[in-house]
């Protein structure tokens, strides 16, 4: 069970384009400075707008283990920390409970954990999550010193990530299953848990921020002018990216409803406790697709205390023998094995890291190319990460540090209206504009097909995550000799399937369907029987009357009915 944990970490690191590029150069910054910055340092648009960084600690741990042992080792040490948040709530359920039960349980939770697995501050909340919550059933039995232990934990947790919030609430839901059982001789029966309680919500006050840094996850949503994908609700999700998400949902309702039921057969106080765990995070796991891993760490134990209660009270503590026991765990290790191949499928396996923007600012560099740099949203960390502090960005991928003003006042209607960009061109003077294609929001398709038209800027660089165009003028003649058209791009060779639909993507976004077929054929040499790239060629062989047309349409009848 802890090996596919393994399997499921450990694969090349996707989240250097998103934040860990950020949080790598604010780690050294800390280092370098000896102090934690408090202002939004590189933004040429917000430079001294405030900003609460609650994972600051992290960001320091991820440079030291990046300085030392390079991207392979943080992407290890990363995935033995994961192991071990797993590790510990295993191990606790294996001693309590029935291995047939623990490998049910860790089937169902595995498919849930494949939605967050990148390297992320969040992965220290994975672990210190686990101790809580095992420290807290332990104390729960049998009073232990062990709770102390949360005090200095809590401490470390304030300044590693946002979640340190959770350690609170957890504490607030042992207590009040606690005040249901045994309401008179609360403080008598419970007085250290009370202690710790109050100790812990004191040590969050121990950060860099104060009481502003403790309150900071009840107002971290008072200034977020900009949604992202890991605020948003699963649900809301699956409508965007059916298949991975809808596979998430299905295990997320059915673990739920399964501990619910449980929960609901064994009518008894004793059960209150998992009732509230199972409310609390089955909300949050469906409020933000980023709290998914939360429900797996704090119901685990849950999960399998309330099956292990049902069988013995309701069905008499059925019993395998040794040998059906050993065929249902590995029947039950092989489906676990069959879902992870999604995540390898998806994310791959081993180390590395996905190219992304690396050779886009390359060109930018061996070119020479200035600021000031319009770039978006999705792009600005890595670009910070690569060229601060040499050029700093117009945005980046936190939205908590920057007016909510900036997004919906600027932002986003200077991508959906030529005029307003061009006012800001006025303000800024943009040298140089460095945009991921990827980006799906409306407002940065309007943006790339409107300036890819106009003739104040040149494209000069395209692969497929990201383009860079620079300004229509003199300076900029030997890079414009080379500008790149619809019919001038030469696609690359030997490209993934992956930077292929990327790639097609861009091409159907602005129009360049000349491009677009070139793709779709490369595309189909990869994977003959892809069904939406035969039905997106066959349209556009038809509208061109392409004779190769009906070749098309006959195999997209044949593969895709």
């Amino acid at each position: 069970m802890l090996f596919i944990v393994f399997i499921i970490f450990f694969h090349p690191i996707n989240a250097i384009t998103q934040d860990l590029g950020r949080h790598l150069l604010t780690g050294k910054i800390i280092l370098e400075s000896k102090n934690v910055p408090k202002m939004n340092l590189y933004s040429y648009t917000n430079t001294n707008f405030p900003f609460i960084n609650t994972h600051w600690l992290s960001e320091v741990i991820y440079y030291l283990l990046f300085k030392t042992l390079n991207f392979s080792g943080l992407l290890f040490i990363s995935t033995i920390t994961a192991i071990l948040a797993f590790a510990i709530i295993l191990i606790y359920a294996l001693l309590r409970f029935n291995i047939f039960i623990c490998a049910f349980a860790s089937l169902l939770y595995f498919q849930i954990m494949l939605e967050r697995t990148d390297i992320r501050p969040e992965i220290f909340s994975f672990l210190f999550i686990s101790i809580f919550i095992v420290i807290l059933y332990l104390n729960r039995y049998k009073k232990t010193k062990l709770l102390f232990l949360l005090i200095p934990i809590e401490a470390l947790w304030v300044n590693m990530h946002i979640y340190f919030a959770i350690g609170i609430v957890l504490l607030f839901i042992f207590i009040t299953e606690q005040l249901f059982i045994n309401r008179k001789r609360l403080w008598q029966s419970n007085k250290q848990l009370i202690i710790v309680t109050t100790l812990c919500c004191l040590a969050t006050l121990l950060n860099p921020w104060g009481i502003k840094g403790a309150l900071y996850p009840l107002n971290v949503f008072s200034n977020y002018g900009y949604s992202i994908e890991e605020n948003q609700s699963i649900f809301f999700l699956n409508g965007l990216y059916l298949s991975f998400h809808s596979y998430t949902i299905i295990f997320l309702v059915t673990t739920a409803i399964l501990l619910f039921i449980f929960i609901i057969l064994i009518p008894k106080k004793q059960n209150l406790l998992n009732f509230f765990l199972l409310i609390v995070f089955v909300v949050g796991a469906s409020e933000a697709v980023r709290n998914l891993p939360l429900f797996v760490f704090a119901t685990y134990i849950a999960f399998c205390e309330s099956l292990d209660r049902l069988l013995k009270t309701r069905f008499n503590d059925i019993k395998l023998n040794t040998k059906w026991q050993i065929a249902v765990i590995l029947l039950l290790l092989f489906f676990s094995f069959l879902s992870v191949k999604s995540v390898i499928a998806r994310n791959g396996f081993g180390t590395g890291f996905p190219s992304n923007a690396d050779k886009g600012v390359n060109f930018f560099l061996s070119n020479n190319l200035k600021g000031p740099i319009f770039n978006n949203f999705d792009i600005g960390s890595y670009l910070e990460y690569r060229l601060y502090p040499k050029y700093k960005v117009f945005v980046d991928g936190r939205p908590e540090a920057y007016p909510s003003s900036f997004f919906q006042n600027i932002y986003i209607p200077i991508q959906e209206n030529p005029e307003l960009f061009n006012s800001e061109d006025g303000k800024y003077h943009f040298s140089t504009i460095f945009f991921s294609h990827t980006d799906a929001t409306p407002w940065a398709q309007q943006f790339l097909a409107y300036i890819l038209r106009t003739n104040d800027w040149k494209l000069v660089y395209l692969d497929s995550y990201s383009i860079i165009l620079v300004r229509n003028s003199s300076a900029n003649r030997p890079l414009i000799k080379n500008v790149i058209t619809d019919s001038s791009f030469q696609l690359p060779d030997n490209l993934s399937q992956k930077d292929l639909m990327q790639y097609i993507s861009f091409f159907q976004e602005v129009n360049w369907q000349s491009q677009e077929k070139n793709a779709l054929i490369k595309l189909l040499k990869i994977d003959p029987n892809n069904c939406q790239a035969l039905t997106i060629l066959d349209s556009l062989l038809q509208e061109a009357n392409d004779p190769m047309y009906a070749i098309y349409q006959q195999k997209t009848s044949f593969s895709c009915q």
